[in-house]
């Protein structure tokens, strides 16, 4: 894989590479339904052309010359976010101007230009990877890269707005810190109703031999004893199954994290995201779905998409030295499974 600055000849392959990847994917954008998979918006498009002209955006090429994975960097200055916040409103996008209204009301909570003492910031507006090449670390490269382009052009601050679980980890893991933070449940309206509600999301991992081992390994680098507990457990109870062997895989599709909001269930949308995510890693050429169901709801929703108990924990027996539970998870949650789904 290789990495380089985006040219202007291969910007109309970026937005290519948008249609089909970030304007569908990103969660603002599916909350409110902007745009389809492979669909052009002309709003995101201008936004993303004038982010590329500043030539400061990388792109990752594999060899086969396809764009993996891209990240579009601007540079921003003081009086820019105000300035296109009054622009906002000559768009006749309802969507589009609910989504840069909260970006933009989100970075204006706080001046960086003054928390920083800086009159100029690297700003990492879009980051995304080609599905296909998901789970292969290109994201984290191409936040690097932008890191030592920015470092030659003598910026001394990247500014990011991460609005999803995966970039927010990323970034965490590349040394960000979170200056602001705001839960989409409380941005409301002034009828209190939720502006950019996401119903329920699907985290999925890729997961390789050793991985678990490894991950294991570095539980003594955190520092939160209660977090170190359900880490150990989940990595213990893993190990032990061990799935590669039982399966003969050398590779496995996780479903790491499966969530509903409260006002949207009961709708069948857990049960769609475990359907989805069964589709995209057959797409990707998996031949095992796999998902640690810690609540008696993602079991039965597991239970009925055809998945089969490979392991299972009671958590009443799962004890310290003093024989006391380490994890008193009150009724009727009563049991932890490993679930699997052979994918032939």
């Amino acid at each position: 894989m290789e990495y380089q600055v985006i040219p202007v000849k291969r910007f109309d392959e970026v937005i290519e590479h948008l249609r089909q990847n970030f304007f569908a994917d990103e969660p603002l954008n599916k909350a409110v339904n902007l745009c389809k998979r492979g669909e052009g918006h002309k709003y995101l498009e201008e936004h993303s052309l004038k982010t590329l002209e500043a030539n400061l955006s990388v792109m990752a090429v594999s060899d086969a010359n396809e764009i993996a994975g891209v990240v579009l960097n601007g540079i921003l200055c003081p009086g820019d976010l105000q300035t296109a916040k009054k622009k906002l409103q000559t768009k006749d996008d309802e969507k589009y101007r609910k989504i840069f209204q909260l970006l933009y009301d989100h970075n204006l909570q706080t001046d960086i230009f003054e928390y920083f003492k800086i009159d100029k910031a690297f700003d990492m507006s879009i980051l995304s990877v080609d599905e296909k090449f998901r789970g292969k670390g290109i994201a984290k490269h191409l936040v690097e890269n932008s890191e030592c382009l920015a470092k030659k052009h003598g910026f001394k601050l990247l500014k990011a707005d991460a609005t999803g679980v995966f970039s927010q980890k990323i970034f965490k893991s590349a040394g960000f810190e979170v200056l602001h933070e705001l839960y989409y449940n409380k941005y409301v309206d002034n009828d209190n109703e939720i502006i950019l509600p996401i119903a329920g999301v699907a985290i999925n991992y890729i997961v390789c031999s050793g991985d678990l081992e490894n991950a294991r390994d570095q539980l003594h680098t955190i520092n939160d004893e209660n977090y170190r507990n359900i880490l150990k457990l989940l990595y213990d109870y893993n190990i032990e199954a061990n799935i590669f062997e039982h399966f003969k895989v050398d590779a496995f599709f996780e479903l790491h994290m499966l969530s509903v909001d409260a006002k949207f269930r009961g709708e069948g949308i857990a049960k769609h995201l475990v359907n989805d995510t069964e589709n995209l890693a057959k797409k990707d050429g998996f031949k095992l779905l796999k998902a640690d169901a810690t609540g008696l709801f993602s079991q039965k929703i597991f239970k009925s998409a055809g998945f089969e108990v490979l392991r299972e924990v009671l958590y009443n027996e799962y004890v310290d030295n003093n024989n006391k539970p380490i994890f008193p998870v009150p009724p009727p949650h009563t049991k932890m499974q490993l679930v699997c789904k052979r994918l032939d």
